[in-house]
């Protein structure tokens, strides 16, 4: 069977038996401004839902629901990254609610506990960012760049109204990092909306303006459906594709258009040297990525 988890307001981290942290689930602010705050980037979102007109749900791999995308992506095919292509309205619908004053208060929270929670993955994703200027897309006119808070390559809004994933692994994602979520709604966590990790056998309370962390490449994972009709759920997940992380390293290029021998055993290097530079203190989470492989192969 599955455990059951209630969180409460002081977070919760789930680690394996090396003590690596493969999921977590953030402390919780308490006081009244943070649930008006919640409550206010609920109605916006429901705004946004409106402003696009309800996007094709049958297109959604994730589950029968809306969605709205926003940022950076590299793969499938792309021979650099770009933008998330949304169509005319969704996008200008989307750098709409990314200017709200609630969604930047929102997302520096969000950054908060992302450095609290995983301070050895930061540093990565930060370092990409300013590397391949992708917050460019996230400023507001007049905006710091140093002081802007979006550690995410891009960010998906599930829209409703009763958004419950379907069981999946976010493949495209790094391996050895995380993507972030964000519950929004009136629902009662109680009956439904929890969050499933498949392989670990948890199954966590998942409440309103919860933020939580997990390895979504790697553990398969999704959402009880509310119990209630009348009840309404979205969520909010940040995400970076490793994809970015390969462009960076091969000297922002694609790995097809490394032909020669010669740019081939380069890029092999300099792989070899960001992983040992960068990434060497997380040997330990790729080993937790093959776990979670193999026991995800079982299950």
């Amino acid at each position: 069977g599955f455990t059951y988890v209630r969180p409460g307001d002081d977070g919760i981290q789930f680690t394996d038996k090396n003590d690596v942290v493969f999921a977590a689930v953030a402390k919780r602010r308490t006081d009244q401004d943070y649930v008006d705050l919640i409550n206010r980037c609920f109605e916006r979102a429901g705004e946004l839902r409106r402003k696009c007109d309800s996007p094709n749900a049958k297109k959604n791999p994730r589950g029968a629901f809306s969605r709205a995308q926003y940022g950076t992506s590299f793969g499938g095919g792309q021979k650099e990254p770009t933008p998330i292509s949304n169509g005319k309205r969704v996008t200008q619908a989307m750098v709409e609610f990314m200017t709200l004053d609630d969604t930047r208060e929102m997302t520096g929270i969000l950054a908060e506990q992302f450095k609290a929670n995983f301070p050895k993955l930061v540093p990565r994703y930060k370092e990409l960012n300013e590397s391949l200027g992708l917050n460019k897309l996230f400023l507001r006119p007049g905006d710091d760049p140093d002081d802007f808070n979006f550690l995410f390559a891009a960010m998906t809004l599930n829209l409703g109204p009763q958004v419950a994933t379907i069981s999946h692994r976010d493949s495209k994602n790094l391996q050895p990092g995380v993507c972030a979520i964000i519950a929004l709604g009136r629902f009662n966590p109680q009956t439904g909306g929890h969050f499933v990790m498949r392989e670990p056998r948890l199954l966590v309370e998942f409440r309103p303006g919860d933020i939580l962390f997990v390895m979504s490449s790697v553990i398969t994972h999704f959402n009880v459906p509310l119990a209630c009709s009348e009840e309404e759920r979205m969520s909010w997940t940040f995400y970076t594709a490793g994809g970015l992380f390969r462009w960076q390293v091969a000297g922002k290029r694609t790995l097809k258009s490394l032909t020669t021998a010669e740019e081939r055993s380069a890029y092999r290097n300099n792989a070899r040297r960001f992983i040992k530079q960068r990434w060497s203190d997380l040997l330990t989470r790729k080993q937790l990525v093959q776990h979670w492989k193999t026991l995800a192969r079982k299950a």
